[in-house]
């Protein structure tokens, strides 16, 4: 049979281990919410980098147009030689 004063030594020797493991834990948790908001933030960034590039990909198309149109004119002109 177990003698009290083993059972009490063991219980002693252990709440330190719990007091760790509770820190350990309580950091860990702290560590996965600036995880969270450090992705929150990025998909918030990746938004309106896609915003960007879709309005950058807009102003190319209306350049491309503006380039045609413009070669278009341009190719019904004749230059007279004098």
């Amino acid at each position: 049979m177990l003698d009290s004063y083993y059972l009490m030594d063991v219980f002693v020797l252990a709440i330190p281990n719990f007091e760790e493991v509770n820190i350990a834990m309580q950091d860990q948790s702290e560590n996965a919410k600036k995880i969270n908001d450090s992705m929150l933030d990025l998909g918030g960034g990746m938004l309106q980098i896609k915003k960007s590039l879709w309005e950058t990909y807009a102003a190319i198309e209306q350049l491309n147009e503006a380039a045609i149109s413009l070669r278009e004119r341009v190719s019904r002109f004749q230059i007279n030689a004098l």
